[in-house]
């Protein structure tokens, strides 16, 4: 990786972390992981897929709309928080590095204090591995630099969902009230990937 490369990836990863979850950015070609300054690695990314590998239903009352980076996959408006903001659902796909490692990273977005409350469940699911994630606390979205987001009492729910044709990471994070209304549309959500 040449000196000029390397800050304009950083760059772009700083970037591309979003709305209400800290997006996992998503680069082309594959790069090594970067120390993040909150704990652990940056993943390891891979351009995301033109097409999603795994197909979904959209629950009721979730509004699609337009993917707001080209490293999202998609992205539903979910609720609003107090102030009227979208509390977003994100699908991004590609190669994100080191599964275990972005679990330890989100789930130090929330807060010294997260990973003892934090539940990971893994399953199977008609042919499909999936990783979910539940973690509350502070959040903050160590993935933009200098334009940070914060949210003072937070949930996620997050997901990495493996098919032998690729992978999605689903993240929805926000004010616990909004996140944990819906929790069951979360879980539905995933459950009709196929």
């Amino acid at each position: 990786m040449t000196s000029v490369r390397a800050p304009a990836l950083f760059l772009l990863a700083a970037l591309l972390t979003g709305a209400c979850g800290g997006e996992d950015p998503a680069a082309s070609p594959p790069h090594a992981a970067k120390p993040n300054p909150h704990g652990g690695m940056a993943p390891a990314v891979s351009a995301a897929p033109s097409k999603p590998p795994i197909a979904w239903t959209t629950p009721q009352g979730w509004k699609e709309g337009h993917p707001s980076s080209s490293m999202r996959l998609a992205q539903f408006d979910v609720a609003a928080d107090a102030e009227g903001n979208p509390v977003q659902c994100i699908v991004f796909g590609g190669e994100m590095g080191d599964d275990d490692q972005n679990v330890e990273r989100w789930i130090g977005q929330m807060g010294p204090d997260a990973k003892a409350g934090a539940t990971i469940a893994k399953s199977q699911q008609g042919g499909l591995k999936i990783t979910r994630v539940a973690a509350q606390g502070a959040y903050t979205d160590s993935m933009r630099p200098g334009d940070s987001k914060a949210i003072a009492d937070a949930s996620m729910l997050a997901a990495i969902v493996e098919s032998p044709g690729g992978k999605l990471y689903v993240k929805l994070v926000g004010p616990k009230a909004q996140v944990d209304a819906a929790a069951k549309q979360f879980e539905e959500f995933i459950a009709s990937m196929k």
